[in-house]
């Protein structure tokens, strides 16, 4: 939506030059973003780019973290 984000888990910036160029980067609508958890050092969408929706396998059936949010889906 053209809008910042602000993520407070990220303590330091990553190695990545995202998006490419500096400018807007549009997800395509059958396709994914993933980022790793370790952000700054993960090997996640910023590397390898988009997830192509017929790509993904599984189904997620249970919420474990934060724990305070424990739940089956």
């Amino acid at each position: 939506n053209g809008k910042a984000v602000h993520d407070p888990l990220i303590k330091y910036p990553g190695h990545y030059d995202f998006p490419v160029g500096g400018g807007v980067f549009k997800v395509p609508a059958n396709g994914v973003f993933v980022m790793g958890d370790n952000r700054p050092d993960s090997l996640d969408s910023r590397y390898f780019g988009i997830v192509p929706f017929k790509d993904i396998v599984g189904e997620v059936f249970l919420v474990f973290w934060p724990p305070a949010d424990f739940h089956f889906v």
